[in-house]
């Protein structure tokens, strides 16, 4: 990701964090559970690599289920715990992922996450488009082959 786009990125996530004092992390994930770029309330020794690529998972495995009831794609998951929630949402090839205490209003964590989604699904979209896992001469077999 290019540092212009990281640093816009950055600014929402803290925007996200600093709108309710039950919003403990935020962060970008790509759809392999790398984290892209995350942003903390408090000095912690939580893992955020690690979260993130935990949350990638459960993303993927509630996406699957859904498909195979016949709903389709995942718009948005929360999931409640004992001592907080965790709000996932898509952005095409990555995630939006928020975690907060149980203080805090979910409807306000929702509308942030609807607020910013179009702008980090730009972003995200721009950044994949500049980096491609494939190369070219390997997209040429496939595009001959028509695979894609």
């Amino acid at each position: 990701m290019e540092q212009k786009h990281r640093d816009i990125v950055l600014k929402v996530l803290k925007k996200i964090l600093a709108v309710s004092p039950g919003i403990r992390y935020s962060l970008i994930m790509d759809s392999s559970g790398i984290t892209l770029a995350s942003v903390s309330k408090f000095q912690t020794d939580v893992n955020l690599e690690r979260f993130g690529a935990i949350s990638g998972t459960i993303y993927h495995t509630i996406e699957e289920q859904g498909y195979l009831i016949g709903y389709g794609k995942i718009k948005s998951q929360i999931t409640e715990y004992e001592q907080g929630f965790i709000f996932s949402q898509g952005l095409g090839d990555s995630y939006l992922i928020v975690a907060t205490d149980l203080m805090v209003n979910m409807g306000i964590v929702r509308g942030l996450m609807n607020k910013y989604r179009p702008v980090l699904r730009k972003i995200m979209a721009i950044s994949f488009q500049t980096v491609s896992a494939i190369p070219d001469e390997v997209k040429t077999i496939y595009k001959e082959q028509n695979i894609f």
